[in-house]
Formats: C-alpha cells, sequence, structure tokens
C-alpha cells in the first residue's frame, strides 16, 4: 500500500501541473477592408422601392469571411459601398 502511495503521490502532482498550466491565448481576428470586383445593379425601381446591389470579389484564401459591408450616401445618386472581412489567423486553405 506504501508503494502504492509513493507512485500515485508523483503522477497526481504531474497531472495537477499540466491542468494548471494555461493555455496561449488564441489571436483575434483582425477585420480588413476587401476589393470588390464586380457589382450587378439591376434595373427597375421606383422611387418608392428598395433598392438593392449585388457585389462580388475574391478572398485570398480560406481564412477570410464575409463580416460587413459599410454604405456612405454621398446625395440621391451616389453611393460609397465598402466591403469588410474578417481574417483569422493560422493554417489556411488556399483558394
Amino acid at each position: 500500500m506504501k508503494l502504492f502511495s509513493l507512485l500515485l503521490l508523483p503522477a497526481l502532482f504531474v497531472f495537477s501541473s499540466f491542468a494548471s498550466a494555461e493555455m496561449p491565448p488564441t489571436p483575434a481576428d483582425r477585420e480588413v477592408q476587401i476589393g470588390i470586383t464586380g457589382v450587378y445593379a439591376p434595373g427597375g425601381f421606383t422611387a418608392s422601392s428598395e433598392a438593392f446591389v449585388v457585389v462580388n470579389g475574391v478572398f485570398q484564401n480560406g481564412c477570410y469571411r464575409w463580416k460587413k459591408a459599410d454604405v456612405k450616401h454621398r446625395d440621391d445618386f451616389v453611393h460609397e459601398i465598402r466591403s469588410y472581412a474578417a481574417v483569422s489567423p493560422g493554417m489556411c486553405i488556399m483558394v
């Protein structure tokens, strides 16, 4: 029994030291502005209807995912659209 206790105590100490060790923090995603390569603006809108625009582009790799779009209305006919993606660090699939 004494031998069992002597073997169990170091094992518990090693296990507790691994359990209490903090994992390094994962790097946070960063937000980047992405380019827009094409725009489709369908016609047939009236002054009282909502207008929709479809934009497209290409991400550099699989770590990019679309996050948001900012739209600034310069005047009644000019609108500026900026598209943003969240980029996660790490190994990424090339696309």
